[in-house]
């Protein structure tokens, strides 16, 4: 017996398709829209359909795939379900109102369609494969199955939360090889999930830590975007309750395995195919073992805007900040996967990293993030001076023009000498830095002179692996990270809007000369 997953996850979008499994070539576990993954020929060759219950999601391709085949095939299709599923699509489905019955099409003496009431226990045999139904307990009647061949059985829990049944049974079958059980949402949507009638990592690790260790587990119908979250959290839970191994034995690092193998890619793309005049660094930090110690960790993040004013994640590394070692190792990986015509590199001032972007970045200028220098320079006023420090140096960056800027820049300068000599001495030091932006176009200079632009990245990837809390080891925390920032890659690329318009980043050939600020030329 051979099991096809061909859609596995609880809702769409970025190649995701809903439940449906392929058993052999003739039968169907639900109908979900992995179906649409099939091509017509394969389509023709199912010839019995099994359904745990009616939710949209394990039913949508039903109609579209019987519609297809509805010339091509000679006998019926035969549908399986518990009496109460079965009633449901009958009544709202396959009802002339949503879809054309098919239970009467080409004609009720010979339909394409025809109903099998299926009950808890009882085995349906189908050549030398057995499919019974097993309990499960969902917001609607639904069953799970227990799917029997010559060389083990396999169990799908269907959409579930925690029924001591389906637990007895999947312990209770000897030649048991696979449990494919659901696991929707991420332990912060807990409510939801108790209310919806699913699992979550909470309330299925209970259930796997007293499940048998022999047994592979895969977690299916988890919701879109938060599958390392839940894959994660499921293990740590697991283990926490004194399971030695986590998601029996070995499933997390194979699912996980196959996610390395996406961040890999993603992070080894060439990048040769555009230039990047702007790009951005910044970190965020997170918690993980190292050999035995629990210690802090920085995702790093290069953001670049491209030629033609998108935005792109360039690459991601974990590891210290502190260390030019690092700080050098990152900024030539992504020169050695053709990272180029970099004008203007924008960042906190971390220790080793100025080094490294003047190895690594010759001829490139440095943009000192003003929000992180904002924060060193608050740092060291009092706090009842603080907002009008911070407000005098705000006038800086407030200037229509470079000219001002530099005016403004000096006079703030000289306002603060008297009441701050520290602060102003602290600008004084920073000028070509904070100052950077003035040599490119002042359409540009709000979205350059600070690193907030990945302020958004950042948060997201805290609110995801804050779930977690300590990782196992840093790898664990790229694999999470790299997993987020895809998805952010994803959605700039897929959107319409450009962070700088093509025309705006014309503006950057204009020649050195037009754009001199003698200042900085001098330095």
């Amino acid at each position: 017996m051979r099991v096809r997953v061909l859609g596995c996850n609880g809702g769409i979008g970025d190649n995701r398709h809903t439940t449906s499994f392929l058993i052999d070539e003739d039968i169907l576990l639900d109908a979900g829209s992995g179906v649409t993954r099939l091509d017509l020929d394969a389509l023709v060759k199912i010839d019995h359909v099994f359904l745990t219950h009616a939710h949209l999601d394990h039913v949508l391709a039903l109609p579209p795939m019987l519609d297809s085949v509805l010339d091509r095939r000679e006998r019926p299709i035969v549908l399986h379900a518990i009496a109460e599923v079965l009633e449901v699509l009958q009544r709202h489905l396959f009802n002339w109102h949503l879809w054309p019955d098919f239970n009467c099409i080409p004609s009720k003496e010979a339909p394409l369609l025809v109903y099998e009431t299926v009950a808890v226990g009882q085995a349906v045999r189908i050549g030398s494969r057995e499919i019974t139904p097993i309990p499960a307990n969902h917001v609607v009647p639904t069953v799970g199955y227990l799917l029997r061949g010559s060389r083990g059985s396999v169990i799908f829990s269907g959409d579930t939360c925690s029924h001591a049944a389906l637990w007895d049974i999947a312990k209770s079958t000897s030649d048991l090889k696979h449990l494919v059980v659901e696991c929707s949402f991420p332990n912060d949507m807990r409510e939801i999930a108790d209310l919806s009638k699913h699992y979550c990592p909470a309330t299925l690790s209970a259930d796997l830590a007293n499940f048998r260790p022999d047994v592979p587990v895969w977690l299916t119908h988890m919701k879109p975007g938060r599958e390392m979250d839940i894959i994660v959290q499921v293990d740590d839970l697991v283990k926490a309750l004194g399971a030695d191994t986590g998601i029996s034995k070995s499933e997390v690092s194979r699912i996980c395995s196959n996610l390395d193998e996406d961040v890999a890619a993603f992070r080894d793309r060439p990048l040769a195919d555009s230039t990047y005049p702007y790009v951005f660094l910044d970190a965020t930090y997170c918690k993980a073992r190292v050999g035995r110690r629990v210690v802090s960790q920085a995702v790093v993040v290069a953001v670049g805007v491209a030629a033609d004013g998108r935005r792109e994640v360039l690459g991601f590394e974990v590891g210290d900040t502190e260390s030019q070692p690092f700080w050098t190792a990152f900024l030539r990986s992504l020169k050695a996967r053709g990272l180029g015509g970099v004008k203007l590199v924008i960042s906190d001032a971390h220790t080793g990293l100025i080094a490294a972007i003047d190895t690594v970045f010759q001829g490139s200028s440095w943009q000192r993030c003003r929000v992180h220098f904002m924060r060193n320079v608050l740092a060291n006023v009092p706090k009842t001076a603080g907002p009008m420090v911070a407000s005098i140096i705000r006038t800086i960056f407030a200037q229509p023009d470079t000219e001002h800027v530099f005016t403004q820049f000096h006079e703030v300068v000289r306002m603060l000498s008297r009441s701050h000599p520290k602060i102003a001495g602290m600008l004084e030091d920073a000028q070509n830095d904070i100052l950077a932006f003035c040599q490119f176009p002042a359409t540009h200079w709000r979205q350059i002179w600070s690193t907030n632009p990945l302020e958004r990245v950042n948060k997201e990837i805290k609110r995801r692996t804050d779930v977690v809390g300590t990782f196992p080891n840093p790898a664990a925390l790229l694999r999470l990270a790299g997993h987020v920032l895809i998805e952010q890659h994803d959605e700039w690329d897929g959107a319409d809007r450009r962070y700088f318009s093509e025309h705006s980043m014309k503006l950057l050939n204009v020649t050195e000369e037009e754009v001199a600020i003698p200042e900085l030329a001098a330095a």
